[in-house]
């Protein structure tokens, strides 16, 4: 929740207990950059330094067009639980294999995540597969997508679908793998795919599926190597950290 929405729910209240993971996914945010600072300085919120006055709400997670009502409340709150984290980490990781919750702790918790399911004796799909797809990226309107990558996972759906039914035991794909991507214009043609398919299959966005989960997550990255700038699901930790803890068993990169 964006902080300016936050404040409104704290005026009601004259305790708050907020829960939630600040390395999930982050607000939506829609107030730009130069309303904030005009505000900020209007209200003498900043000194005459305006780029470390600004840095400062950044960090504080006060602002409205990059802050967040849980960086916000990490930093308000005092109660400590004896270790270095303010308020109270919930360690116990319950959901994916001990390899997936590695990838969670190195990208985004910094080792503070206890796996508590055991390894698995027998597998079908490696925790961490890839598979290089010589797709063409295409801009379509503000998103993207790549149809040769689409068109690439659907042949993939078709040829390893019994072998996950039968491991799984399952009737149906939709139990046993969800399909996601950072871009709306790609799930939009996967679905179209997959309409002649014979199973469901759970497809969407990261944002759109955050909460989720399957046994296998198959990621449809779009991008090709004419794009030369940062990576949308790069430019911080919790975009990756959502889409690949929505994997139980093993995560897909396409």
């Amino acid at each position: 929740m964006s902080p300016e929405l936050g404040a409104g729910c704290l005026a009601l209240a004259s305790r708050a207990l907020i829960v939630g993971d600040g390395q999930q996914l982050e607000p939506v945010w829609n107030v730009p950059p130069h309303v904030d600072l005009s505000n900020a300085s209007q209200h003498e919120l900043i000194g005459r330094d305006q780029n470390r006055g600004l840095a400062e709400l950044t960090r504080m997670g006060m602002l409205a067009s990059n802050g967040s009502l849980m960086r916000l409340s990490l930093r308000c709150s005092t109660f400590n639980d004896g270790g270095t984290t303010v308020g109270v980490f919930l360690s116990e990781h319950r959901r994916s294999v001990p390899e997936i919750v590695a990838a969670c702790n190195a990208l985004a918790y910094r080792d503070r995540l206890l796996p508590y399911r055991p390894p698995l004796s027998e597998r079908v799909l490696p925790a961490f597969g890839y598979l290089h797809v010589r797709g063409r990226m295409e801009k379509v309107g503000t998103s993207r997508r790549n149809k040769t990558e689409a068109d690439e996972i659907i042949s993939w759906l078709v040829t390893n679908r019994e072998r996950l039914l039968h491991f799984y035991r399952s009737r149906s794909l939709d139990q046993v793998l969800a399909v996601i991507s950072p871009f709306a214009a790609q799930i939009e043609y996967i679905h179209t795919k997959l309409r002649p398919f014979r199973d469901r299959i759970l497809v969407g966005t990261v944002n759109s599926l955050q909460g989720a989960e399957r046994p296998v997550v198959l990621f449809s990255t779009v991008y090709d190597p004419s794009f030369t700038d940062q990576c949308f699901f790069d430019r911080g930790p919790n975009m990756l950290n959502v889409a690949i803890s929505s994997a139980r068993d093993s995560f897909v990169v396409f």
